[in-house]
C-alpha cells in the first residue's frame, strides 16, 4: 500500500500546521485548549524526526531516540509517516480531545484531504491516529503513546524468555505457548543464535485493535503483525501464541541484508504469515510460475511480478535463496547471505562467491528448484 502513495504530489512548505477542529472539541475548557495547543505544537515540530522532542513524554522519549526512533508508534508501525507535506496533503482535523481520567486526555485526529483527486479518493482519509496528553507535576501536558496505557491491565504470561501481554478478548492458549517456546528454542540451538534479550509477545484479536497498539483507530495500510527487534516485542492481530515468522525476526541477529533475505529467512522457518507454512506457499507458487520459463528473481524484486495484495512470491524467492544456501553450504555459506550487504548486488556478489559461478546461474538454480518443487 505505501508505494501508492508517491503518486501523490507532495507540496513542500515550511509554514505552522495548524489543525482544524470539530464541533466536539471544546477549546473554551482550560485543559482541552492547553491540550489542543500542546497537540498544534507537536505537528509542526517535525514529528516524523528523532530528536529531544519537548512535546512528548521524556521517559517515552529516551526510550526511542535511545534506539534512533521518534516516540510516536504511529510513525514507527502504522500507515502514516508524519513528514511535513504528508501532513500538508493529509490536513489534520482533531475530532475529540476527551478527559479520559484526573490528568489525562485523549486527542483523536483524523488525517484527509478534502479535494484529493477522484482517482486516489479511495486513499481517504489516510488515518485516524490517537496520543494521551498526561498532566505532569509542574501542570504541563506532554504526549505519550497509547499502549502503556491501554494495557496496564492485559493479563501477562511468562514461559521462560517470552513474556506474553494478552488482549481482553483473547483467550489464553497453552499449548500453542509451548509449541512456540519450543520453536525458539529449537532455532536457537539449530542455528547457533545469541538472542539479544526477552520476548515481550503482545496478542490482539484483530487489525483493529492492533492498530489502537499503535495509536491507530484507522489506518489504511493496517497490519497483522510486526516485529520490533530494537525492543525485542512481537505484535499479533491472529489472537496466537506462535507467530513463528515474526519470531525469527526477533531471533536472528541484526545484519546488513535486502529486503528479500530478511523476509526470506522469516518464510522459511516461520511461513509467510501466520497461517501457512514455507511448504504450502512454496508449492502454491511453483503451480503458479511452472510454465513461465523466462521468470526471473530480478522480475520478482522489481515488482514486474507478484501478487496483487501480498508479497508471498518474493518471501517464498528469498526463503529458497536461504534454504539452498544453508543445504549446500551449512551455517557458514548462510550467515554469508544474511550478511551479504544491504543492496541487490551485494547480494548477487556473495551468492556468486559462495557457489563459484555467475549470478545469471544461481537465478537459474533458485527458479528452477521453484518450477519443480514437489513436496
Amino acid at each position: 500500500m505505501y508505494k501508492y502513495l508517491l503518486l501523490f504530489a507532495f507540496v513542500s512548505v515550511n509554514a505552522q500546521i495548524k489543525p482544524d477542529i470539530s464541533a466536539r472539541v471544546d477549546t473554551t475548557d482550560v485543559n482541552v485548549n492547553k491540550v489542543y495547543h500542546l497537540y498544534s505544537d507537536y505537528i509542526s515540530s517535525r514529528p516524523d524526526s528523532v530528536y529531544a522532542n519537548p512535546y512528548w513524554n521524556e521517559t517515552e522519549l529516551k526510550r526511542f531516540t535511545d534506539n534512533g526512533f521518534q516516540p510516536d508508534m504511529g510513525v514507527i508501525m502504522g500507515t502514516f509517516n508524519f513528514e511535513e507535506n504528508s501532513l500538508y496533503y493529509f490536513k489534520p482535523k482533531i475530532l475529540q480531545i476527551d478527559k479520559v481520567e484526573e490528568g489525562r486526555y485523549q486527542i483523536k485526529t483524523i488525517f484527509m484531504n478534502d479535494s484529493i483527486d477522484k482517482d486516489y479518493a479511495f486513499y481517504n482519509p489516510m488515518a485516524i491516529h490517537r496520543l494521551y496528553a498526561v498532566e505532569g507535576i509542574n501542570g504541563a501536558y506532554k504526549l505519550e503513546n497509547t499502549m502503556s496505557y491501554d494495557t496496564r491491565n492485559w493479563k501477562v504470561y511468562h514461559y521462560k524468555f517470552i513474556k506474553y501481554v494478552v488482549h481482553p478478548d483473547c483467550v489464553f492458549n497453552k499449548k500453542k505457548a509451548k509449541k512456540a517456546l519450543a520453536f525458539c528454542e529449537n532455532t536457537i540451538k539449530q542455528f547457533k543464535i545469541e538472542v539479544s534479550g526477552p520476548i515481550t509477545y503482545y496478542i490482539t484479536p484483530n487489525s483493529d485493535a492492533l492498530g489502537r497498539l499503535f495509536n491507530y483507530d484507522y489506518w489504511l495500510s493496517y497490519g497483522t503483525g510486526r516485529a520490533l527487534k530494537k525492543f525485542m516485542e512481537l505484535y499479533t492481530a491472529f489472537g496466537n501464541e506462535d507467530y513463528d515468522h515474526e519470531f525469527v525476526h526477533l531471533l536472528f541477529p541484526d545484519g546488513k541484508r535486502p529486503f528479500i533475505i530478511n523476509e526470506g529467512i522469516a518464510t522459511w522457518l516461520g511461513g509467510p504469515g501466520y497461517d501457512e507454512t514455507f511448504e504450502e506457499a512454496l508449492l502454491k507458487f511453483s503451480g503458479d510460475i511452472k510454465s513461465n520459463a523466462a521468470l526471473t528473481v530480478m522480475d520478482i524484486l522489481e515488482n514486474r511480478y507478484r501478487n496483487q495484495y501480498d508479497n508471498s512470491p518474493l518471501y517464498v524467492t528469498g526463503a529458497v535463496i536461504c534454504k539452498l544456501a544453508y543445504e549446500k553450504y551449512g551455517l557458514d555459506g548462510l550467515n554469508k547471505v544474511l550478511n551479504c550487504g544491504e543492496t541487490i548486488t551485494d547480494l548477487q556478489n556473495v551468492l556468486a562467491g559462495l557457489y563459484g559461478t555467475s549470478y545469471e546461474n544461481i537465478d537459474r538454480i533458485v527458479m528452477d528448484y521453484i518450477r519443480n518443487y514437489k513436496p
